[in-house]
C-alpha cells in the first residue's frame, strides 16, 4: 500500500527538519501533519486546526508537482530518445575505431541513482585510450531514455564517494542524477563530495521545470 500521510508528534523534529520533511512530502506527494505544542512555523499550502487545544498543522500534498515530474520524465524520453537515434551512427564508428586500436570502446563504473539504486555509467575510453571528448556524454542519453538518469539533475556520484552523514545526503537520492545540472555549470573539480550534496539538495528542494530549462539551455 502507498503511504498517503505522515504524522509528526510534538518535539519529534526541529524547524529545519520539518522544512526538510515538507520538501520530501512534496516530492513524494504526501500530506505532512504536525501535532505541536505551539503554532511554530507555518509554510505554504498549510492548514491549521485544533486538537484538544493543540494546534495541528497540515501541509497538503502538491499534486501539481507530480504533474511536473511527469512532464520532466516525458521530456527525458523525447530528448534522450532523439539523442540516442541521432548519435547511434557515432557509437558504431567510435566502437570500430576503438576496437581497431585494441581498446574497449567504453568502461563502466557504478553510480548512485534514484533511491540509492546503483547503475553502470559508461565512459568513452578504457584508460589506455581516451575516447573523443564529444562522445563522452552521448552514452548517458541512453540511460536517460531508459529512466536511470535525467537530462538535468544532481551529480551522478559513486557509492564510495557518498557521505551518508553530510547535510542534504538523503535528499540527493530523491531525484535521478543528471547529464547536466548545477554541478556542471559550477566548478565541480573544486567541490568536495559534501559540498556537491549541499548543492544538489538545494536543487532538489527548489526544483521546477523552469529551473531545469535554464540549466539545460
Amino acid at each position: 500500500h502507498r503511504v498517503q500521510e505522515v504524522i509528526l508528534l510534538p518535539g519529534a523534529v526541529s524547524d529545519q527538519q520539518l522544512s526538510d520533511y515538507i520538501a520530501m512530502g512534496k516530492r513524494r506527494v504526501l500530506d505532512i501533519t504536525l501535532v505541536t505544542d505551539h503554532a511554530g512555523p507555518v509554510f505554504q499550502q498549510a492548514t491549521v486546526s485544533d486538537l484538544s487545544g493543540r494546534p495541528v498543522i497540515k501541509y497538503n500534498r502538491d499534486t501539481r508537482y507530480a504533474f511536473d515530474r511527469f512532464v520532466k520524465r516525458l521530456i527525458d524520453i523525447v530528448v534522450g530518445g532523439a539523442f540516442v537515434v541521432v548519435s547511434s551512427v557515432f557509437y558504431v564508428i567510435y566502437s570500430l575505431w576503438a576496437m581497431s586500436r585494441g581498446a574497449k570502446p567504453f568502461t563502466y563504473s557504478d553510480r548512485l541513482g534514484l533511491e540509492g539504486v546503483t547503475f553502470a555509467l559508461p565512459t568513452a575510453g578504457d584508460g589506455r585510450s581516451d575516447g573523443p571528448s564529444d562522445l563522452v556524454n552521448l552514452p548517458l542519453f541512453w540511460l536517460v531514455f531508459i529512466g536511470k538518469m535525467s537530462i538535468v539533475g544532481p551529480y551522478p556520484m559513486a557509492p564510495e564517494d557518498f557521505p551518508q552523514s553530510a547535510p542534504g545526503a538523503r535528499f540527493r537520492l530523491e531525484m535521478k542524477p543528471g547529464v547536466t545540472g548545477f554541478w556542471r555549470v559550477g566548478s565541480r573539480r573544486e567541490s568536495t563530495a559534501a559540498e556537491l550534496l549541499v548543492q544538489d539538495a538545494s536543487y532538489i528542494r527548489n526544483w521546477n521545470l523552469t529551473q531545469d530549462a535554464k540549466l539545460f539551455l
